[in-house]
């Protein structure tokens, strides 16, 4: 199920969000997408690290997703 709403900015950007299966994300071409992984590092290293992957720790979620890509995918773990 994917939920769409509205976010308050200038360009009036629509956002659509939703979940993606373990296989649906493997099978991403992860050079045509931006993955942030919200995950702390003992975690990441438990669970293994995503190539590529933006690492922004949830305590610094305010600055951390500042400059996201507006025209492409962004998957958030």
């Amino acid at each position: 199920m994917t939920a769409t709403f509205k976010h308050e900015d200038p360009g009036n950007t629509t956002y659509e969000a939703g979940t993606i299966s373990a296989s649906d994300f493997a099978q991403l071409d992860l050079s045509q997408v931006t993955v942030v992984d919200l995950r702390d590092e003992n975690l990441r290293v438990a669970q293994g690290e995503i190539p590529g992957a933006r690492n922004v720790p949830l305590s610094e979620i305010g600055t951390g997703l500042k400059g996201l890509p507006e025209d492409i995918p962004v998957y958030v773990i």
